[in-house]
């Protein structure tokens, strides 16, 4: 007679391929003791061989009429079905089963992706179908659920409730299994460990056909999260391998939907918008979905809704993220962060360093894990080959593009996270993950010589794992603001690193992300060397060009902090006898001087900045030096600050700085270098000459410059930089001035929209975007602003 087998979770699934690497996952329930692996090792391998001593004979319950079954009672409703192809595939894999003469199935896949389920479903189709007339489930993951569902079924069977010994209970339950007399049986085997080559005590190999009887009259279902182990069960017959997929985005909402109660979509267009973000956050998982509703109706009562439960996993370290009412040894559903972290426990107990670099690649970008950077970890690439590999059977990680490249689900790292803050070992890890993007920078210079364009292109990609790092350095200066106290061994080691990515973190206009970098760094690291002048100049920087407030009161006293912080600097240098150091210091503080219109001071100190790098480099046979065009140009900026400048008017200044442009310009010209730095620096000469044409109101000489900065650096930089959105925007200015309103309009649109998609609507470059376009509708309309200016970039 059927048995309720309850209803699985609507999975899209496919075969395995036979030339896919093998993978592996071991979902453990909340009995799970992963560090007993070897006893369930121990236990399976002593019962699993054919046995050579005799079956005490024992004589069992009258079957004939009725069913036996241990299968855990519980049920999903019908409305809780998801994904429409559910159905057709369950039907598929019945069929495989009854085809095949070995009458074996093996469902592999994620933690937590339904491969319970699946067997169920297929079970309960089978037992309709009259296939077969006893189910039993063996939860194989530790010893524990082995042992006991072993006996549960003996006691079923045998109707003994006495003590025996586990040795004589699987002898008795293998040989009724394999008497064809005692009826058609089906038993799903869940969880199933990968087994060892060889029995180390008696010197036996382990193979399929001594694990179960594989008579006509019995039929086995698998799961397993290790492909690898599936396949080598199935003797290597890949057509009965499935792996399960994880839910489509439309099915994961839906199952979403259901799981939670109405109150936690009180915003119904946000929350709907938010019930993506957060499938996808929970990898599609319907484990892990059912679990969220749980936890979301359960605190329902106190507010929690989609929304606030997607802000709370995405702390770095925060509280559970499942409620645990729904989880259970044989539940609806496993916690697929508890099962993640079991599996790191019998991994480390077998390969401790793929644990390690687990643990590392968990504090980068899981979308993208570039193989090379891997290898700053792990130098000999066989032994890096082999802990990826490890991983990558649990399902840990998955290999794209022939192994270049791995990608991690997010909820693997989030397991990954929790448990490094639980051992105490976020910190070490997150140094070492940064220390390990230090050295791809420093080689990224390395291999692109003498070209900055060249070496920070390189260096750019390295920003999508800063990422994950500023995160948690936002969350440790949130939780503990830093004291006086010194740093860490650990964050002194890393310094250099935070500064430098600081500063690529400026050039890509993210000062708030420099500025969480370089936090602790200013306010605790007491070496009195180079790279705490670097940190001091570059958070001088941020303050000076991100100001913190618009109220010009505020402005100015930021700017006054930002000058203490440089004479700081230059005090440092000073005593390093760094002239060096000294004058890049100055050349900060002379630019900080012209924001507050000091600009004698500013000039002053500029002027001794441009002499001392002209006496440094002095010009050669390829021409002018990159520093002292950098230098001149600094300068240059200053007079035109000072010849627009409202207050004062000194007009005079714009023609002295347009002189000097143009004399640079002519040489840079002249020199006809072709490299892609040379070019670089020309199209920054040309922008800064057509914003001072524009100023003096040479619009012709402006446009034509204008166009050449912006063209060339487009074909350098490419749209999304910072330096080549500004030219764009002058560029659309000049237009504007000279009655070509359309095309003008067209070019800010486009550079408004370039920049929502790099930085996101309401940041503070997009802001100032829309502030210049509101300036170039008032120079359409010959509305005249006294302070009206086209701002250096």
């Amino acid at each position: 007679m059927p048995v309720n087998l309850g209803r699985a979770m609507a999975l899209p699934i496919r075969p395995a391929s036979s030339n896919s690497l093998p993978t592996t996952t071991v979902a453990l329930n909340n009995y799970s003791n992963a560090t007993n692996l070897a006893h369930i090792q121990n236990i399976t391998t002593q019962h699993i061989h054919q046995n050579v001593n005799p079956i005490p004979p024992v004589t069992p319950i009258d079957t004939e009429g009725r069913a036996l079954s241990n299968f855990p009672e519980f049920q999903l409703p019908d409305e809780e079905y998801v994904g429409g192809q559910h159905k057709q595939m369950v039907e598929h894999l019945k069929d495989h089963l009854i085809s095949h003469s070995k009458r074996r199935l093996a469902i592999c896949g994620r933690i937590g992706s339904g491969k319970s389920e699946m067997a169920r479903r297929v079970a309960k189709l089978l037992v309709d179908d009259n296939q077969v007339q006893h189910t039993f489930f063996v939860s194989a993951s530790t010893p524990l659920t082995l042992k006991k569902d072993y006996t549960d079924i003996f006691h079923k069977i045998f109707m003994r409730n006495n003590h025996i010994d586990f040795d004589e209970i699987f002898r008795r339950v293998k040989g009724w299994l394999e008497e064809p007399k005692n009826g058609t049986w089906l038993m799903i085997m869940d969880d199933f460990t990968e087994l060892p080559e060889q029995d180390e005590s008696t010197g036996l190999e382990v193979s399929t056909h001594s694990l179960l009887s594989t008579r006509r009259h019995g039929a086995l279902i698998i799961t397993t999260g290790n492909q690898a182990t599936a396949l080598k069960l199935m003797d290597g017959t890949n057509a009965l391998c499935f792996e399960v997929q994880p839910l489509l985005e439309r099915d994961s909402c839906k199952l979403l939907r259901i799981k939670t109660p109405e109150s936690a979509w009180s915003n119904t267009k946000e929350c709907t918008q938010h019930s993506s973000s957060l499938v996808e956050k929970l990898d599609n998982n319907p484990s892990a979905i059912v679990l969220a509703g749980a936890y979301i109706t359960l605190r329902s009562r106190i507010g929690e809704t989609i929304s606030t439960y997607l802000m709370s996993i995405k702390q770095v370290c925060g509280s559970d993220m499942f409620s645990p009412v729904a989880s259970g040894p044989h539940g609806l559903a496993r916690d697929p962060i508890l099962a993640c972290q079991n599996a790191f426990q019998q991994i480390y107990a077998d390969n401790p360093e793929a644990i390690d670099l687990l643990a590392l690649i968990s504090c980068l970008d899981r979308n993208i894990i570039p193989f090379s950077l891997l290898t700053f970890h792990i130098k000999n690439e066989p032994k890096l080959r082999s802990c990826l590999g490890k991983l990558v059977d649990f399902m840990l990680i998955a290999p794209r593009d022939q192994g270049k490249v791995y990608t991690m689900p997010s909820l693997v790292q989030i397991a990954a996270h929790k448990w490094l803050h639980k051992k105490n070992l976020r910190l070490h890890w997150q140094c070492r993950a940064l220390s390990l993007l230090f050295q791809a920078y420093q080689k990224a210079e390395s291999d692109s010589g003498d070209s900055p364009i060249r070496t920070n292109n390189s260096q750019i990609q390295l920003l999508p794992h800063l990422d994950i790092l500023l995160r948690y350095c936002k969350h440790i200066n949130r939780i503990a603001a830093p004291s006086l106290e010194p740093m860490s061994p650990e964050l002194v080691a890393v310094v250099p690193a935070l500064v430098c990515f600081a500063n690529l973190y400026i050039w890509e206009g993210r000062p708030k992300a420099a500025k969480i970098l370089l936090h602790r760094v200013v306010r605790q690291y007491e070496n009195k060397d180079n790279w705490r002048i670097l940190a001091l100049t570059s958070k001088a920087e941020t303050m000076r060009d991100y100001p913190s407030s618009p109220d010009l009161g505020k402005r100015a006293a930021e700017l006054k902090r930002a000058r203490n912080i440089l004479k700081e600097a230059r005090t440092i240098a000073q005593g390093l006898h760094s002239r060096d150091a000294e004058i890049d210091v100055l050349s900060c503080l002379a630019l900080n001087y012209a924001k507050d219109s000091r600009f004698k001071l500013a000039e002053k100190h500029q002027l001794e900045v441009v002499g001392f790098r002209e006496l440094q480099y002095p010009p050669g046979p390829e021409g002018i030096k990159r520093e002292v065009i950098d230098a001149r140009l600094r300068l240059t900026k200053i007079y035109y600050m000072r010849g627009n400048d409202w207050r004062r008017k000194e007009v005079g200044y714009l023609e002295r700085g347009r002189l000097l442009q143009e004399k640079l310009l002519c040489e840079m010209e002249r020199n006809g270098k072709m490299d892609v730095d040379w070019l670089g620096k020309l199209c920054e000469v040309q922008a800064a000459v057509a914003r001072t044409c524009y100023a003096q109101g040479e619009l012709e000489r402006a446009l034509q410059l204008a166009k050449k900065a912006y063209e060339g650096r487009l074909k350098i930089f490419g749209q999304y930089d910072l330096a080549t959105l500004g030219v764009q925007q002058d560029l659309a200015f000049c237009l504007a001035k000279m009655g070509k309103i359309g095309e003008a309009k067209r070019l800010f649109e486009e550079a408004r929209r370039v920049l929502e998609d790099k930085f996101g609507v309401g940041n503070y470059e997009v802001r100032k975007c829309e502030e210049r376009q509101r300036r170039l509708l008032a120079v359409s309309a010959e509305v005249q602003y006294d302070d009206f200016r086209i701002l250096p970039t």
